[in-house]
């Protein structure tokens, strides 16, 4: 579907969700990989208050009405928590609430097999795809730290497992294996085979120890709770004048699982100054600076969920993450560019290049940054 049909069909599905049927102003938000998001305003001002529309892949998610389901969970317990949130010392987390579709009186749509929801338009908030600042990246750590106390009480149970073996980084190698043998021989001819083959031989030098995490996991050595499961960047809302945290969005992956996914994923998306879609592959760096704020800001927060055992494994978490994203991305580009929103045909092809860049500086750095987290250790417990 081209552009000016995705304007269309949103125009059209956004009026399920107002009372009347009103002039209408989408705008397309190209930030997310996976669903399609749009900022839906009025023409005429305050006609209605913004919000956010949202189309859910159906090829991402089999089951997509279990992320309303998982997402009701948040909302009724942000609603039995508001003691706690009020007693904070600071500005509590705001998450925005699901919009009500007036035809059927459910927080969804389903327009021909898709599943479409409306969210609420956080006024005065910005996101970034690349941390502009130290500052910010020390507030987006705490930010994090604070979700994950704050959602630690919700029922691990209740919640429904969106992907299956979301963060397996040795099923991921196996599936990434197993596929690359059958298409190396079937497509000689694909005129970014070479570009193909060169991050393949990245991919054999530079491979971590995928077992890490699911072997400390089947031992509970490390830190078990609800994670977001997705923690990039521009996941990360911010109070547009002062900075602070205000929100993290795009809660599709929230369940029970490894705090350090978490930690590990959000560090190798702000660690990296050019971002995740930059032109400047070549110049790709880990950023240790950041990675000192960054820990900083979530170790700032009084209060603490993670070990001494979390905090040694953090290097080794960002290497596997890193790693584990590089090839999702070669994955998908074998498969067609199904899974990950692409708009030119080896753009998973720059996205795993980029990742392994990324990799190749967080081991040139290795020694610099296993000193640093251990350092803080002393100061936490």
């Amino acid at each position: 579907m081209d552009a000016s049909s995705d304007i269309k069909l949103a125009n059209k599905i956004a009026l399920y969700f107002l009372t009347t049927n009103y002039n209408l102003k989408i705008k397309r938000i190209h930030s997310g990989i996976i669903n399609k998001t749009f900022l839906v305003l009025p023409i005429k001002s305050k006609e209605f208050a913004p919000f956010i529309l949202q189309k859910v892949s159906s090829i991402v998610f089999s089951k997509p009405i279990d992320l309303i389901s998982n997402y009701l969970i948040l909302e009724e317990y942000i609603d039995s928590n508001n003691s706690f949130t009020k007693k904070q010392e600071e500005s509590p987390i705001v998450f925005p609430r699901l919009l009500v579709n007036l035809s059927t009186d459910k927080k969804f749509l389903i327009h021909q097999g898709i599943l479409w929801r409306a969210f609420d338009y956080l006024p005065n908030t910005i996101s970034y795809d690349v941390t502009p600042s130290p500052d910010i990246t020390f507030n987006l750590f705490r930010g994090l730290s604070k979700f994950h106390y704050f959602t630690s009480n919700i029922r691990s149970k209740s919640l429904l497992k969106i992907i299956p073996n979301f963060h397996n980084t040795p099923l991921v190698s196996s599936l990434y294996t197993s596929k690359l043998h059958s298409f190396i021989s079937l497509k000689k001819d694909l005129k970014d085979y070479s570009y193909l083959l060169q991050l393949v031989e990245i991919v054999k030098n530079q491979k971590p120890n995928v077992f890490l995490l699911e072997r400390s996991k089947t031992l509970s050595t490390i830190s078990h709770g609800i994670i977001h499961g997705d923690p990039k960047i521009n996941n990360f809302l911010f109070d547009f004048k002062t900075n602070k945290f205000v929100s993290l969005i795009d809660l599709d992956t929230l369940q029970e699982g490894v705090i350090l996914y978490d930690i590990a994923d959000c560090l190798r998306s702000c660690c990296n100054p050019l971002g995740e879609e930059t032109d400047s592959i070549e110049e790709v760096q880990f950023s240790f600076d950041s990675y000192q704020q960054a820990l900083l800001g979530y170790l700032s927060y009084r209060n603490k969920i993670i070990t001494k055992n979390d905090i040694i494994l953090i290097p080794a978490s960002i290497k596997i993450i890193t790693f584990e994203l590089a090839i999702r991305f070669l994955i998908d580009y074998m498969n067609g560019n199904i899974y990950f929103n692409s708009t030119y045909e080896n753009q998973n092809l720059d996205r795993a290049n980029i990742q392994l860049r990324l990799l190749a500086s967080i081991n040139d750095q290795l020694d610099s940054i296993v000193s640093f987290t251990n350092s803080l250790i002393s100061t936490v417990f």
